[in-house]
């Protein structure tokens, strides 16, 4: 891996003893932000996904599930 193009205004990079890139270091304000539009993204993606899926009534999803 080269090393990547900053994403962020303050990350560190650690090399490996092959001079590959291993580690980054971002501040915590800065890492919160990054997870955040990554478990977004994946939460549009599960959205996406579940709009094809078979809907169900609530009272047949209910049976479904077993509490009815």
């Amino acid at each position: 891996m080269e090393t990547p193009k900053p994403i962020t205004s303050h990350e560190q990079f650690i090399s490996g003893k092959n001079g590959k890139v291993q580690y980054v270091i971002v501040p915590a304000d800065e890492y919160e932000i990054l997870s955040e539009i990554i478990e977004n993204y994946g939460l549009g993606l599960a959205m996406k996904k579940a709009m094809k899926d078979k809907m169900y009534s609530k009272k047949d999803a209910l049976k479904f599930l077993g509490d009815a």
